[in-house]
């Protein structure tokens, strides 16, 4: 009798401890969701900078060839300047409020700065803003880490392997952030209204982007993709081109004639 109670003694402190240990994993992964969101945050505001930064680079340069010493201490000194000017300002925001209501303000705010630079100097024009290079960029790396893991995940069906994506973890610790803060998202009201609807529309946006992206939109951002040139019938050629290269894959001409 004594062996089985200090056995049964030890499994349910077993089961304390689990339970315990699971509740401190899972806060810790929600910290771990809040500082990721935050990590957004800091980059909407990166990315909303960059032309200040553009700007006053543009205004006076050190003398001596790009990305020397000089020149790179002189844009490590204009970043910590322009950051350093909206440190305050993140201090007192982030910490009184949820992070999923400063993600949605200072995305509300980065989407009126470009729609501004829209309307201000045109499409073409606005395209050329460091902000706007950098955005692209961003997108163009995020356009190929889907076409990895879609590739990534077809090889594990193949393989008949179970796969947890990345946007069902997401969504699992998204929920859990959201019920761990209840009270100050349902205190804040609007802003809690605005941040969903929000994150709807982000969603619905980037789904028809990934579905409707294929290796040909990949590689325009790799390549330039042109019609191949056409010679009129005077002008066809039998053999190599003198205007036009060979293919290096295949060896063959890259124009063709209009009587092939």
């Amino acid at each position: 009798a004594g062996v089985a109670a200090t056995a049964a003694g030890y499994a349910l402190g077993l089961v304390f401890w689990s339970a315990s240990f699971l509740r401190w994993a899972w806060k810790m992964l929600v910290d771990c969701f809040a500082l990721t969101v935050a990590t957004m945050v800091i980059q909407q505001i990166v990315l909303t900078s960059c032309d200040i930064v553009g700007l006053v680079m543009s205004v006076w340069m050190p003398r001596g060839p790009a990305r020397s010493l000089r020149w790179c201490a002189y844009c490590l000194a204009v970043w910590s300047l322009v950051l350093a000017a909206q440190v305050p300002i993140l201090l007192r925001v982030l910490p009184e409020q949820p992070v999923l209501l400063s993600w949605a303000q200072t995305a509300l705010v980065s989407r009126f700065y470009r729609t501004l630079l829209h309307m201000l100097f045109g499409k073409h024009c606005s395209a050329g803003f460091l902000s706007s290079r950098t955005l692209q960029a961003h997108k163009n790396q995020g356009d190929f880490l889907y076409i990895r893991s879609t590739e990534d995940q077809e090889c594990r069906r193949k393989r008949s392997q179970p796969a947890l994506t990345k946007n069902s973890v997401f969504y699992i610790l998204l929920i859990g952030y959201a019920t761990s803060r209840f009270r100050e998202l349902r205190k804040s009201g609007l802003w809690t209204l605005i941040t969903c609807c929000c994150w709807v529309h982000i969603e619905m946006k980037r789904t028809r982007h990934c579905r409707g992206l294929s290796m040909i939109g990949v590689w325009k951002v790799l390549w330039e993709i042109l019609p191949m040139p056409v010679h009129s019938g005077c002008e066809a050629v039998d053999g190599e081109c003198e205007l036009h290269q060979t293919c290096a894959v295949c060896l063959d001409s890259l124009c063709i004639s209009s009587e092939a």
